[in-house]
């Protein structure tokens, strides 16, 4: 937007574009509008600035030097010998990754099938004789309450993982005052470089 009074908006452009082409009905001699513009310098407005999310940009500068320190220790890994293998490159962290997502996903398959034979075997044992669909129905729903809360403390888990501690504000540091004690000084008279003659 345009805030100088001297500044044409677009409204205001369409306006005299049709007062022209009325006028030049009636008089050739009327100049078009790309005559009356020629040399104006155009002004484009300019797009909002959209604040980004503080927690947003703390998140990718943490990932960013993440991503720094990775490719530096990648890049040093062969001068330094304690850095020539990396965690993440060894087969043992692969293999504990492996069965840390093998477990989570055994956890979730054993949960849910005991949940769904606690609703289709369990719930005939205790009340009795109960129809197949209706055992079936209580299975089924069971076992999606039980995949349900699983996969949200799953989600939260791996939240958790990358959620970033949120910085305390820090209070203002007030100005150090240093108590300087005052060390007493004793002014001793200045002797005199002649001695006093004692008269006989």
């Amino acid at each position: 937007a345009c805030f100088d009074e001297n500044c044409l908006g677009l409204a205001d452009i369409r306006w005299l574009f049709n007062a022209l082409t009325e006028m030049r009905k009636t008089d050739s001699t009327v100049p078009f509008l790309h005559a009356l513009l020629a040399g104006c310098p155009l002004v484009m407005p300019e797009n909002p600035v959209q604040e980004r999310n503080p927690v947003l940009e703390a998140r990718c500068q943490l990932l960013r030097k993440q991503q720094e320190e990775r490719d530096y220790n990648r890049m040093t890994k062969n001068v330094d010998s304690i850095r020539k293998h990396m965690p993440e490159e060894t087969i043992g962290y692969q293999v504990k990754q492996i069965n840390r997502h093998l477990i989570a996903v055994a956890q979730f398959l054993f949960s849910v099938a005991a949940g769904f034979a606690f609703g289709f075997i369990g719930i005939a044992l205790i009340v009795g004789q109960m129809d197949f669909g209706v055992r079936l129905l209580l299975g089924i729903v069971i076992a999606l309450i039980i995949a349900l809360a699983e996969i949200y403390f799953l989600a939260k888990r791996l939240n958790a993982e990358y959620e970033l501690p949120v910085p305390s504000p820090l209070a203002p540091k007030e100005p150090s005052t240093k108590v300087v004690e005052s060390i007493p000084i004793e002014v001793q008279p200045k002797r005199g470089g002649k001695k006093e003659q004692h008269k006989d």
